[in-house]
Protein backbone atom coordinates (compact mmCIF):
# COMPACT_ATOMS: atom_id res chain seq x y z
CA UNK A 1 0.00 0.00 0.00
CA UNK A 2 2.87 2.51 0.54
CA UNK A 3 4.55 1.60 -2.89
CA UNK A 4 1.04 2.34 -4.68
CA UNK A 5 1.03 5.70 -2.14
CA UNK A 6 4.03 7.10 -3.32
CA UNK A 7 3.40 6.08 -7.06
CA UNK A 8 0.07 8.05 -7.07
CA UNK A 9 1.68 10.75 -5.67
CA UNK A 10 4.55 10.79 -7.92
CA UNK A 11 2.12 10.89 -10.68
CA UNK A 12 0.08 13.96 -9.56
CA UNK A 13 3.21 15.16 -8.93
CA UNK A 14 3.93 14.66 -13.04
CA UNK A 15 0.56 15.89 -13.51
CA UNK A 16 1.61 19.05 -12.36
CA UNK A 17 5.04 19.34 -14.08
CA UNK A 18 2.92 18.63 -17.36
CA UNK A 19 0.42 22.03 -16.72
CA UNK A 20 3.79 24.08 -16.05
CA UNK A 21 5.58 23.12 -18.95
CA UNK A 22 2.61 23.84 -20.73
CA UNK A 23 1.29 27.37 -19.18
CA UNK A 24 -2.12 25.40 -18.16
CA UNK A 25 -4.34 26.01 -20.60
CA UNK A 26 -7.96 25.68 -20.36
CA UNK A 27 -8.46 22.19 -21.78
CA UNK A 28 -5.10 20.73 -20.58
CA UNK A 29 -5.60 22.00 -16.91
CA UNK A 30 -9.34 20.09 -17.66
CA UNK A 31 -7.22 16.83 -18.35
CA UNK A 32 -4.81 17.07 -15.30
CA UNK A 33 -7.75 18.58 -12.85
CA UNK A 34 -9.45 15.20 -13.74
CA UNK A 35 -6.75 12.89 -13.69
CA UNK A 36 -5.64 14.41 -10.37
CA UNK A 37 -9.46 13.60 -8.93
CA UNK A 38 -9.03 10.20 -10.17
CA UNK A 39 -5.73 9.86 -9.05
CA UNK A 40 -6.55 11.15 -5.25
CA UNK A 41 -10.07 9.03 -5.52
CA UNK A 42 -7.54 6.05 -5.84
CA UNK A 43 -5.31 7.38 -3.26
CA UNK A 44 -7.92 7.48 -0.68
CA UNK A 45 -9.08 3.67 -1.52
CA UNK A 46 -12.07 5.12 -3.39
CA UNK A 47 -13.92 4.01 -6.91
CA UNK A 48 -13.16 6.55 -9.68
CA UNK A 49 -15.99 6.91 -11.86
CA UNK A 50 -14.91 9.27 -14.73
CA UNK A 51 -18.06 10.92 -15.57
CA UNK A 52 -18.55 12.18 -11.90
CA UNK A 53 -14.62 13.19 -12.20
CA UNK A 54 -16.17 15.53 -15.09
CA UNK A 55 -18.28 16.49 -13.23
CA UNK A 56 -16.41 17.74 -10.38
CA UNK A 57 -14.07 19.62 -13.08
CA UNK A 58 -16.74 21.57 -14.79
CA UNK A 59 -18.04 22.50 -10.87
CA UNK A 60 -13.95 23.59 -9.80
CA UNK A 61 -13.37 25.48 -12.72
CA UNK A 62 -17.20 27.35 -12.56
CA UNK A 63 -15.97 27.99 -8.91
CA UNK A 64 -12.16 29.14 -9.94
CA UNK A 65 -12.06 30.26 -12.98
CA UNK A 66 -15.38 30.72 -14.06
CA UNK A 67 -14.01 32.11 -17.70
CA UNK A 68 -12.37 29.40 -18.77
CA UNK A 69 -15.57 28.01 -19.61
CA UNK A 70 -15.98 30.67 -22.31
CA UNK A 71 -13.04 28.93 -23.84
CA UNK A 72 -14.20 26.41 -27.00
CA UNK A 73 -10.73 24.89 -26.30
CA UNK A 74 -11.86 23.64 -22.44
CA UNK A 75 -15.20 22.85 -24.08
CA UNK A 76 -13.95 20.85 -26.49
CA UNK A 77 -11.90 19.02 -24.14
CA UNK A 78 -14.62 18.05 -22.11
CA UNK A 79 -17.04 16.67 -25.03
CA UNK A 80 -13.85 14.48 -25.92
CA UNK A 81 -13.22 12.93 -22.99
CA UNK A 82 -17.34 12.02 -22.58
CA UNK A 83 -16.81 10.39 -26.04
CA UNK A 84 -13.58 8.56 -24.89
CA UNK A 85 -14.79 7.11 -21.82
CA UNK A 86 -19.03 7.21 -22.39
CA UNK A 87 -19.20 5.90 -25.92
CA UNK A 88 -16.14 4.42 -27.11
CA UNK A 89 -15.60 1.05 -25.01
CA UNK A 90 -19.50 0.28 -25.90
CA UNK A 91 -18.55 0.68 -29.63
CA UNK A 92 -15.66 -1.26 -29.01
CA UNK A 93 -17.44 -3.79 -26.80
CA UNK A 94 -20.23 -4.07 -29.84
CA UNK A 95 -17.96 -4.45 -33.22
CA UNK A 96 -15.83 -7.28 -31.22
CA UNK A 97 -18.99 -9.10 -30.28
CA UNK A 98 -20.23 -8.86 -33.72
CA UNK A 99 -16.38 -9.34 -35.36
CA UNK A 100 -14.27 -11.52 -32.59
CA UNK A 101 -11.86 -12.74 -34.95
CA UNK A 102 -10.69 -8.34 -35.65
CA UNK A 103 -7.76 -6.97 -33.93
CA UNK A 104 -8.71 -5.65 -30.51
CA UNK A 105 -6.09 -2.61 -30.61
CA UNK A 106 -7.35 -2.04 -34.09
CA UNK A 107 -11.06 -1.71 -33.33
CA UNK A 108 -10.41 0.06 -30.25
CA UNK A 109 -8.38 2.98 -32.07
CA UNK A 110 -11.04 3.31 -34.56
CA UNK A 111 -13.64 3.52 -32.02
CA UNK A 112 -11.58 6.05 -29.61
CA UNK A 113 -11.43 8.64 -32.80
CA UNK A 114 -14.95 7.69 -34.30
CA UNK A 115 -16.44 8.26 -30.89
CA UNK A 116 -14.41 11.49 -30.01
CA UNK A 117 -15.37 13.14 -33.55
CA UNK A 118 -18.88 12.36 -32.99
CA UNK A 119 -19.16 13.94 -29.58
CA UNK A 120 -17.50 17.02 -30.80
CA UNK A 121 -19.03 17.59 -33.85
CA UNK A 122 -22.17 20.07 -32.73
CA UNK A 123 -19.31 22.17 -31.42
CA UNK A 124 -17.13 22.04 -34.16
CA UNK A 125 -19.83 22.55 -36.59
CA UNK A 126 -20.70 25.79 -34.34
CA UNK A 127 -17.15 26.61 -35.01
CA UNK A 128 -16.07 25.85 -38.61
CA UNK A 129 -19.78 26.04 -39.79
CA UNK A 130 -19.11 22.69 -41.63
CA UNK A 131 -19.27 19.00 -41.21
CA UNK A 132 -16.18 17.81 -42.63
CA UNK A 133 -15.76 14.21 -43.29
CA UNK A 134 -12.84 14.69 -44.51
CA UNK A 135 -11.41 15.29 -41.17
CA UNK A 136 -12.48 12.15 -39.67
CA UNK A 137 -10.13 10.05 -41.91
CA UNK A 138 -7.41 12.86 -41.58
CA UNK A 139 -7.63 12.52 -37.75
CA UNK A 140 -7.33 8.46 -36.98
CA UNK A 141 -3.49 8.82 -38.66
CA UNK A 142 -3.03 12.40 -37.17
CA UNK A 143 -3.97 10.96 -33.32
CA UNK A 144 -2.10 8.24 -33.61
CA UNK A 145 1.15 10.69 -34.43
CA UNK A 146 0.41 13.31 -32.00
CA UNK A 147 0.26 10.59 -29.51
CA UNK A 148 4.14 9.68 -30.41
CA UNK A 149 4.94 13.57 -30.62
CA UNK A 150 3.44 13.94 -26.92
CA UNK A 151 5.64 11.18 -25.36
CA UNK A 152 8.85 12.18 -27.40
CA UNK A 153 8.63 16.07 -26.75
CA UNK A 154 8.25 14.70 -23.54
CA UNK A 155 11.58 12.94 -23.13
CA UNK A 156 13.39 15.42 -25.30
CA UNK A 157 12.28 18.31 -22.23
CA UNK A 158 13.47 15.72 -19.52
CA UNK A 159 16.81 15.35 -21.71
CA UNK A 160 17.44 19.30 -22.10
CA UNK A 161 16.12 19.75 -18.46
CA UNK A 162 18.23 17.66 -17.22
CA UNK A 163 21.54 18.64 -18.29
CA UNK A 164 20.70 22.42 -17.68
CA UNK A 165 20.75 21.01 -13.82
CA UNK A 166 23.72 18.83 -14.51
CA UNK A 167 25.30 22.36 -15.97
CA UNK A 168 24.52 23.66 -12.19
CA UNK A 169 26.18 20.85 -9.89
CA UNK A 170 29.05 20.22 -13.07
CA UNK A 171 30.46 23.35 -14.15
CA UNK A 172 32.48 21.33 -16.95
CA UNK A 173 29.07 21.65 -18.48
CA UNK A 174 29.09 25.33 -18.64
CA UNK A 175 31.91 25.92 -20.40
CA UNK A 176 31.94 26.39 -24.31
CA UNK A 177 32.80 22.49 -24.72
CA UNK A 178 30.14 21.52 -22.73
CA UNK A 179 27.56 23.83 -24.40
CA UNK A 180 28.74 22.07 -27.75
CA UNK A 181 27.73 18.66 -26.72
CA UNK A 182 24.52 20.39 -25.54
CA UNK A 183 23.93 21.49 -29.08
CA UNK A 184 24.66 18.25 -30.57
CA UNK A 185 22.64 15.62 -27.65
CA UNK A 186 19.49 18.60 -28.59
CA UNK A 187 20.21 18.23 -32.34
CA UNK A 188 19.97 14.36 -32.15
CA UNK A 189 16.75 14.86 -29.65
CA UNK A 190 14.91 16.91 -31.70
CA UNK A 191 15.17 15.67 -35.20
CA UNK A 192 13.04 13.04 -35.33
CA UNK A 193 10.49 15.39 -33.47
CA UNK A 194 10.83 17.44 -36.15
CA UNK A 195 10.33 15.16 -38.53
CA UNK A 196 7.32 14.11 -37.15
CA UNK A 197 6.21 17.55 -36.72
CA UNK A 198 6.55 18.20 -40.09
CA UNK A 199 5.01 14.62 -41.25
CA UNK A 200 1.82 16.13 -39.27
CA UNK A 201 1.97 19.30 -41.02
CA UNK A 202 1.83 17.74 -44.72
CA UNK A 203 -0.88 15.46 -43.51
CA UNK A 204 -3.10 18.42 -42.65
CA UNK A 205 -2.45 20.57 -45.90
CA UNK A 206 -3.22 17.27 -47.93
CA UNK A 207 -6.65 16.47 -46.14
CA UNK A 208 -7.28 20.20 -46.48
CA UNK A 209 -7.32 20.47 -50.24
CA UNK A 210 -9.42 17.94 -50.76
CA UNK A 211 -12.47 19.58 -51.68
CA UNK A 212 -15.12 16.57 -51.91
CA UNK A 213 -16.62 15.25 -48.15
CA UNK A 214 -17.57 18.56 -46.54
CA UNK A 215 -20.79 20.40 -46.31
CA UNK A 216 -21.18 23.80 -45.49
CA UNK A 217 -23.59 24.78 -42.65
CA UNK A 218 -24.03 28.43 -42.83
CA UNK A 219 -25.50 30.69 -39.70
CA UNK A 220 -26.36 27.45 -37.98
CA UNK A 221 -28.83 28.37 -34.71
CA UNK A 222 -28.51 27.21 -31.43
CA UNK A 223 -31.27 25.45 -31.05
CA UNK A 224 -29.86 22.97 -33.76
CA UNK A 225 -27.05 22.62 -31.41
CA UNK A 226 -29.43 21.69 -28.76
CA UNK A 227 -31.45 19.35 -30.81
CA UNK A 228 -27.92 16.98 -32.07
CA UNK A 229 -27.14 16.95 -28.69
CA UNK A 230 -30.31 15.64 -27.35
CA UNK A 231 -30.45 12.94 -29.93
CA UNK A 232 -26.58 11.91 -29.04
CA UNK A 233 -27.44 11.97 -25.46
CA UNK A 234 -31.40 10.16 -26.10
CA UNK A 235 -28.65 6.96 -26.36
CA UNK A 236 -27.24 6.98 -23.19
CA UNK A 237 -28.37 4.17 -20.82
CA UNK A 238 -29.79 6.66 -17.77
CA UNK A 239 -32.30 8.43 -20.65
CA UNK A 240 -33.26 5.39 -22.24
CA UNK A 241 -37.23 5.89 -20.37
CA UNK A 242 -37.34 8.87 -21.79
CA UNK A 243 -35.65 8.38 -25.53
CA UNK A 244 -38.62 8.76 -27.96
CA UNK A 245 -39.88 11.76 -26.05
CA UNK A 246 -35.33 13.51 -26.52
CA UNK A 247 -35.59 12.40 -30.04
CA UNK A 248 -39.54 13.65 -30.97
CA UNK A 249 -38.59 17.41 -29.18
CA UNK A 250 -35.11 17.34 -31.25
CA UNK A 251 -37.19 16.59 -34.72
CA UNK A 252 -39.45 19.51 -33.31
CA UNK A 253 -36.50 21.57 -33.04
CA UNK A 254 -34.87 20.65 -36.18
CA UNK A 255 -37.94 21.07 -38.26
CA UNK A 256 -39.16 24.69 -36.59
CA UNK A 257 -35.24 26.32 -37.42
CA UNK A 258 -35.58 24.89 -40.81
CA UNK A 259 -38.94 26.67 -41.33
CA UNK A 260 -37.85 30.02 -39.56
CA UNK A 261 -34.70 30.04 -41.94
CA UNK A 262 -36.98 29.61 -44.93
CA UNK A 263 -39.06 32.61 -43.94
CA UNK A 264 -36.44 34.87 -42.73
CA UNK A 265 -34.64 34.29 -45.70
CA UNK A 266 -37.47 35.21 -48.17
CA UNK A 267 -39.27 38.09 -46.55
CA UNK A 268 -36.47 39.70 -44.80
CA UNK A 269 -33.57 39.36 -47.28
CA UNK A 270 -30.18 40.26 -46.37
CA UNK A 271 -26.91 41.58 -48.32
CA UNK A 272 -23.48 41.57 -46.17
CA UNK A 273 -20.01 43.32 -47.25
CA UNK A 274 -16.94 42.32 -45.45
CA UNK A 275 -13.76 44.18 -45.00
CA UNK A 276 -11.54 41.74 -43.65
CA UNK A 277 -8.49 42.59 -41.49
CA UNK A 278 -5.46 41.57 -43.17
CA UNK A 279 -2.95 44.18 -42.27
CA UNK A 280 -1.89 47.01 -44.71
CA UNK A 281 -4.10 46.05 -47.75
CA UNK A 282 -7.37 45.08 -48.61
CA UNK A 283 -9.80 42.62 -48.61
CA UNK A 284 -13.14 43.15 -49.12
CA UNK A 285 -15.56 40.45 -49.35
CA UNK A 286 -19.54 40.57 -50.92
CA UNK A 287 -21.92 38.28 -50.68
CA UNK A 288 -26.11 38.93 -51.71
CA UNK A 289 -28.83 37.66 -50.37
CA UNK A 290 -29.12 35.49 -53.56
CA UNK A 291 -25.76 33.44 -52.56
CA UNK A 292 -23.20 35.00 -54.80
CA UNK A 293 -20.11 35.85 -53.40
CA UNK A 294 -17.34 38.56 -55.02
CA UNK A 295 -14.41 39.08 -53.46
CA UNK A 296 -12.31 42.38 -54.39
CA UNK A 297 -8.54 42.16 -53.82
CA UNK A 298 -6.98 39.85 -51.14
CA UNK A 299 -4.29 41.22 -49.03
CA UNK A 300 -0.55 40.63 -48.47
CA UNK A 301 1.00 37.18 -48.94
CA UNK A 302 -0.11 34.69 -46.56
CA UNK A 303 -3.71 36.59 -46.06
CA UNK A 304 -5.34 33.83 -47.54
CA UNK A 305 -4.36 30.96 -45.87
CA UNK A 306 -4.39 32.97 -42.25
CA UNK A 307 -7.25 35.42 -42.73
CA UNK A 308 -9.69 34.49 -46.05
CA UNK A 309 -10.39 31.52 -46.31
CA UNK A 310 -10.44 30.44 -42.30
CA UNK A 311 -13.29 33.62 -43.00
CA UNK A 312 -14.86 32.15 -45.56
CA UNK A 313 -15.37 28.47 -43.69
CA UNK A 314 -16.69 30.91 -41.11
CA UNK A 315 -19.23 32.26 -42.90
CA UNK A 316 -20.44 29.03 -44.33
CA UNK A 317 -18.70 29.81 -48.25
CA UNK A 318 -17.50 27.10 -49.92
CA UNK A 319 -16.69 29.20 -53.20
CA UNK A 320 -15.71 32.83 -54.64
CA UNK A 321 -17.37 33.27 -57.53
CA UNK A 322 -15.70 36.19 -58.82
CA UNK A 323 -12.12 37.22 -57.71
CA UNK A 324 -11.25 41.00 -58.66
CA UNK A 325 -7.95 42.39 -58.28
CA UNK A 326 -8.06 46.33 -58.13
CA UNK A 327 -4.51 46.14 -59.33
CA UNK A 328 -1.63 43.93 -58.80
CA UNK A 329 0.65 44.95 -55.83
CA UNK A 330 1.45 42.93 -53.41
CA UNK A 331 -0.68 44.34 -50.39
CA UNK A 332 -3.56 43.82 -52.79
CA UNK A 333 -2.84 40.89 -54.57
CA UNK A 334 -0.57 38.96 -52.45
CA UNK A 335 -3.06 36.21 -50.99
CA UNK A 336 -4.45 35.64 -54.53
CA UNK A 337 -2.29 32.93 -55.22
CA UNK A 338 -3.22 30.92 -52.13
CA UNK A 339 -6.77 31.48 -53.03
CA UNK A 340 -6.09 30.15 -56.38
CA UNK A 341 -4.61 27.09 -55.93
CA UNK A 342 -7.16 26.34 -53.02
CA UNK A 343 -9.72 25.50 -56.03
CA UNK A 344 -12.12 27.51 -54.37
CA UNK A 345 -12.37 30.75 -56.71
CA UNK A 346 -14.89 30.38 -59.50
CA UNK A 347 -13.50 33.30 -61.89
CA UNK A 348 -10.74 35.64 -61.85
CA UNK A 349 -10.89 39.51 -63.09
CA UNK A 350 -8.14 41.82 -63.63
CA UNK A 351 -7.62 45.81 -64.67
CA UNK A 352 -7.77 45.47 -68.74
CA UNK A 353 -4.75 47.75 -68.18
CA UNK A 354 -3.42 45.04 -66.94
CA UNK A 355 -4.54 41.89 -68.79
CA UNK A 356 -2.01 39.88 -70.62
CA UNK A 357 -3.62 38.82 -74.13
CA UNK A 358 -1.03 35.98 -74.46
CA UNK A 359 -2.09 32.57 -72.71
CA UNK A 360 1.09 30.80 -72.53
CA UNK A 361 0.35 27.23 -73.05
CA UNK A 362 2.98 25.68 -71.37
CA UNK A 363 3.51 26.41 -67.85
CA UNK A 364 7.31 26.30 -66.18
CA UNK A 365 8.40 27.22 -62.68
CA UNK A 366 10.63 30.14 -64.11
CA UNK A 367 7.06 31.11 -65.28
CA UNK A 368 5.79 31.41 -61.92
CA UNK A 369 8.27 32.61 -60.02
CA UNK A 370 10.10 35.44 -62.27
CA UNK A 371 10.23 38.72 -61.52
CA UNK A 372 6.52 39.84 -63.48
CA UNK A 373 7.60 42.63 -65.59
CA UNK A 374 4.18 44.45 -67.20
CA UNK A 375 2.31 47.58 -67.11
CA UNK A 376 2.98 49.47 -63.75
CA UNK A 377 6.28 48.01 -63.12
CA UNK A 378 8.47 45.26 -61.87
CA UNK A 379 6.03 44.55 -58.85
CA UNK A 380 2.76 43.69 -61.01
CA UNK A 381 1.70 40.49 -59.83
CA UNK A 382 -1.07 40.29 -62.36
CA UNK A 383 0.16 38.32 -65.05
CA UNK A 384 1.58 35.72 -62.67
CA UNK A 385 -1.70 35.32 -61.05
CA UNK A 386 -3.72 34.85 -64.57
CA UNK A 387 -0.77 32.09 -65.66
CA UNK A 388 -2.20 30.79 -62.49
CA UNK A 389 -5.38 30.56 -62.61
CA UNK A 390 -5.02 29.02 -65.83
CA UNK A 391 -2.95 27.05 -64.54
CA UNK A 392 -5.77 25.91 -62.58
CA UNK A 393 -8.54 25.72 -65.44
CA UNK A 394 -9.82 29.08 -63.48
CA UNK A 395 -11.33 31.45 -66.18
CA UNK A 396 -10.01 35.05 -66.37
CA UNK A 397 -11.62 37.84 -67.80
CA UNK A 398 -10.39 41.61 -68.08
CA UNK A 399 -12.45 44.64 -66.38
CA UNK A 400 -12.69 48.49 -67.90
CA UNK A 401 -13.90 51.39 -66.84
CA UNK A 402 -18.19 51.57 -66.48
CA UNK A 403 -18.06 48.20 -66.91
CA UNK A 404 -21.02 46.46 -64.72
CA UNK A 405 -21.34 43.07 -62.71
CA UNK A 406 -25.19 42.16 -62.24
CA UNK A 407 -25.05 40.59 -58.81
CA UNK A 408 -26.50 36.90 -58.73
CA UNK A 409 -25.59 36.61 -62.23
CA UNK A 410 -22.57 36.24 -63.66
CA UNK A 411 -23.37 38.49 -66.74
CA UNK A 412 -21.31 41.76 -67.23
CA UNK A 413 -22.45 44.82 -69.57
CA UNK A 414 -19.96 47.44 -71.17
CA UNK A 415 -19.77 51.06 -70.80
CA UNK A 416 -22.08 50.66 -74.00
CA UNK A 417 -24.42 48.86 -73.17
CA UNK A 418 -25.77 49.73 -69.13
CA UNK A 419 -27.70 47.56 -66.89
CA UNK A 420 -31.27 49.31 -64.94
CA UNK A 421 -29.46 51.29 -62.00
CA UNK A 422 -31.82 50.16 -60.17
CA UNK A 423 -30.78 46.87 -60.04
CA UNK A 424 -28.17 45.38 -57.98
CA UNK A 425 -24.83 45.58 -59.38
CA UNK A 426 -21.35 46.32 -58.89
CA UNK A 427 -19.85 49.28 -61.10
CA UNK A 428 -16.39 49.47 -62.09
CA UNK A 429 -14.26 52.90 -61.85
CA UNK A 430 -11.35 53.39 -63.86
CA UNK A 431 -9.16 56.44 -64.91
CA UNK A 432 -8.34 55.73 -68.61
CA UNK A 433 -5.33 55.36 -70.02
CA UNK A 434 -4.07 58.07 -71.86
CA UNK A 435 0.13 56.83 -71.48
CA UNK A 436 2.51 54.67 -70.43
CA UNK A 437 1.92 54.93 -66.27
CA UNK A 438 4.62 53.14 -64.36
CA UNK A 439 2.82 53.41 -61.21
CA UNK A 440 -0.50 50.71 -60.77
CA UNK A 441 -1.71 53.18 -58.31
CA UNK A 442 -2.98 55.51 -61.28
CA UNK A 443 -4.87 52.27 -62.81
CA UNK A 444 -6.44 50.87 -60.03
CA UNK A 445 -9.89 50.35 -60.26
CA UNK A 446 -12.51 51.59 -58.15
CA UNK A 447 -15.53 50.27 -57.40
CA UNK A 448 -19.57 51.40 -56.70
CA UNK A 449 -21.82 48.70 -55.09
CA UNK A 450 -25.48 49.01 -54.66
CA UNK A 451 -27.41 46.52 -53.42
CA UNK A 452 -30.86 46.84 -51.94
CA UNK A 453 -31.50 50.14 -53.16
CA UNK A 454 -28.06 51.32 -50.93
CA UNK A 455 -25.20 53.22 -52.36
CA UNK A 456 -21.40 52.28 -51.24
CA UNK A 457 -18.23 53.53 -52.94
CA UNK A 458 -15.38 51.18 -52.39
CA UNK A 459 -11.71 53.17 -53.76
CA UNK A 460 -8.69 51.34 -54.14
CA UNK A 461 -5.03 52.96 -54.29
CA UNK A 462 -5.39 55.94 -55.87
CA UNK A 463 -3.18 59.73 -56.48
CA UNK A 464 -4.55 63.28 -55.79
CA UNK A 465 -4.51 63.69 -59.69
CA UNK A 466 -6.95 60.52 -60.27
CA UNK A 467 -9.02 60.98 -57.72
CA UNK A 468 -9.75 64.56 -59.19
CA UNK A 469 -9.88 63.08 -62.71
CA UNK A 470 -12.99 60.83 -61.60
CA UNK A 471 -14.74 63.57 -60.28
CA UNK A 472 -14.25 65.94 -62.51
CA UNK A 473 -15.40 63.48 -65.28
CA UNK A 474 -18.49 62.60 -62.84
CA UNK A 475 -17.16 58.87 -62.78
CA UNK A 476 -17.91 59.36 -58.49
CA UNK A 477 -21.61 59.25 -57.21
CA UNK A 478 -22.80 59.97 -53.86
CA UNK A 479 -22.91 57.02 -50.93
CA UNK A 480 -23.85 56.25 -47.35
CA UNK A 481 -20.37 54.28 -47.06
CA UNK A 482 -16.80 55.18 -48.34
CA UNK A 483 -13.93 52.59 -48.21
CA UNK A 484 -11.22 55.01 -48.07
CA UNK A 485 -8.44 55.21 -50.51
CA UNK A 486 -5.35 54.27 -50.37
CA UNK A 487 -5.37 53.22 -46.49
CA UNK A 488 -6.12 56.53 -45.44
CA UNK A 489 -3.47 58.23 -47.56
CA UNK A 490 -3.08 62.31 -47.26
CA UNK A 491 -2.90 62.17 -51.04
CA UNK A 492 -6.37 61.01 -50.64
CA UNK A 493 -10.13 61.63 -49.21
CA UNK A 494 -10.10 65.35 -50.33
CA UNK A 495 -12.30 67.55 -49.21
CA UNK A 496 -13.65 67.89 -52.36
CA UNK A 497 -14.77 64.30 -52.72
CA UNK A 498 -15.78 63.84 -49.53
CA UNK A 499 -18.15 66.85 -49.72
CA UNK A 500 -19.17 65.01 -53.31
CA UNK A 501 -19.66 61.50 -51.98
CA UNK A 502 -21.34 62.44 -48.69
CA UNK A 503 -20.60 59.31 -46.94
CA UNK A 504 -22.22 58.58 -43.46
CA UNK A 505 -19.66 55.81 -42.57
CA UNK A 506 -15.80 56.16 -43.59
CA UNK A 507 -13.90 52.44 -43.20
CA UNK A 508 -10.26 52.51 -43.64
CA UNK A 509 -8.36 48.95 -44.16
CA UNK A 510 -5.02 49.40 -42.61
CA UNK A 511 -2.26 47.87 -40.41
CA UNK A 512 0.75 48.37 -39.49
CA UNK A 513 2.98 50.51 -41.68
CA UNK A 514 5.45 53.14 -41.79
CA UNK A 515 3.85 55.67 -44.30
CA UNK A 516 1.83 57.07 -41.38
CA UNK A 517 -1.56 55.72 -42.52
CA UNK A 518 -4.22 57.01 -42.26
CA UNK A 519 -2.75 60.27 -42.29
CA UNK A 520 -4.13 62.63 -39.55
CA UNK A 521 -5.26 64.75 -42.28
CA UNK A 522 -7.20 62.04 -43.47
CA UNK A 523 -8.70 61.76 -40.32
CA UNK A 524 -9.37 65.25 -39.40
CA UNK A 525 -10.93 65.98 -42.61
CA UNK A 526 -13.67 63.28 -41.49
CA UNK A 527 -14.06 64.60 -38.46
CA UNK A 528 -15.02 67.65 -39.34
CA UNK A 529 -17.77 66.58 -41.11
CA UNK A 530 -19.30 64.31 -38.49
CA UNK A 531 -18.72 61.18 -40.55
CA UNK A 532 -18.20 57.88 -38.17
CA UNK A 533 -14.72 56.31 -39.14
CA UNK A 534 -14.00 52.45 -38.30
CA UNK A 535 -10.77 50.74 -38.68
CA UNK A 536 -9.48 47.40 -39.34
CA UNK A 537 -6.33 47.98 -37.45
CA UNK A 538 -8.51 48.92 -34.53
CA UNK A 539 -12.00 47.13 -35.25
CA UNK A 540 -10.45 44.42 -36.51
CA UNK A 541 -12.84 42.76 -39.67
CA UNK A 542 -15.84 45.45 -39.80
CA UNK A 543 -19.32 43.52 -41.12
CA UNK A 544 -21.46 45.85 -42.82
CA UNK A 545 -25.77 44.40 -43.30
CA UNK A 546 -28.03 45.74 -45.75
CA UNK A 547 -31.33 45.64 -46.15
CA UNK A 548 -33.79 47.79 -48.44
CA UNK A 549 -34.45 49.33 -45.02
CA UNK A 550 -31.49 50.08 -43.25
CA UNK A 551 -27.74 49.31 -43.11
CA UNK A 552 -26.32 48.02 -40.11
CA UNK A 553 -21.96 48.04 -39.16
CA UNK A 554 -20.79 45.72 -37.00
CA UNK A 555 -16.94 45.84 -35.99
CA UNK A 556 -15.46 42.27 -35.13
CA UNK A 557 -13.76 43.93 -32.34
CA UNK A 558 -16.99 45.73 -30.56
CA UNK A 559 -14.55 46.96 -27.77
CA UNK A 560 -12.60 48.79 -29.66
CA UNK A 561 -12.67 52.24 -30.66
CA UNK A 562 -10.85 54.72 -32.38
Amino acid sequence: NMRRGIRQMMLLLALAGFGFLTGWQASVTRAIVMSAVMLGARLFHHRADPINSIGIVVLIFMMVSPLSLLSFGFWLSVLATLGLIGIAPLMTEKVLRRKPHWSKGVVEWVSVSFAVQLVVLPLTIVLSHQINWIAMVANWPAVWLVEWITGMAILVLIGLNSWRILGVVIPLAQTWQGQAVFQQVSSFLGYPLAQALDFLEKIARFFAQIRWGRVYVANIQALILVAIVMSIMSRAHLMARHRTLIQKAALLIVVVNVIGAMISTRFYPKDTVWFLSVGQGDATLIQTHRGQTILIDTGKPNSGWKVILPALDELGIWQIDQLILSHGHLDHAGGAEELLISGRVGELFVSQAEYSTESPKSIDNRALTKTVSTTGGADNLSEKLQIIAENQHIEVQSLANNDTIQLSSKHISSGQNQLDRTSDLLRIIAPEKTQQINDLNELALHFQLTVSGQSIILMSDCSTEIETTLLANQQIGQAKILKVAHHGSKHTTLPDFLDHVQPQVAVISVGSNQYGHPAPEVLSRLSARAIETLRTDQQGAVELIITPQNMHILPFRKDAHG
